[in-house]
């Protein structure tokens, strides 16, 4: 056991009929994370997250959306980072799933792209 490696943390969590809040703390330098997530529809879901990092003097604040159907998944995300990312998944069967997805970082002008096929 690796006690220096422990970051304990105080986390809730408060779910509604068609909404969920989450909050968590670490005890150790006290970064905190607060989210809200909402169901609009039975296949739109948003979101928003906020970080504070104290130390770093450091606030993101996230906004994101999911698009659901029967066999795919659509995520996309923006942050104030100017960060900016999407994965599309297809259930192809029942235990094999196809990913497509890509960020783009403004700030750096940074890219990525990524294909994944996932076996459970």
């Amino acid at each position: 056991l690796d006690v220096p490696h422990l970051r304990p943390k105080l986390v809730a969590k408060y779910a509604g009929p068609s909404y969920l809040v989450s909050g968590r703390v670490s005890t150790t330098n006290w970064a905190t994370k607060l989210a809200y997530y909402r169901h609009c529809t039975d296949w739109l879901q948003t979101g928003t997250t906020v970080d504070f990092d104290l130390d770093h003097s450091i606030i993101t604040a996230r906004f994101a959306f999911r698009i659901l159907s029967d066999t795919t998944v659509f995520r996309a995300a923006i942050d104030t980072n100017g960060i900016v990312s999407s994965l599309w998944e297809r259930r192809l069967d029942d235990r094999i799933a196809l990913s497509l997805s890509a960020f783009l970082n403004h700030a750096v002008d940074n890219y990525g792209v990524g294909i994944g096929l996932s076996f459970e």
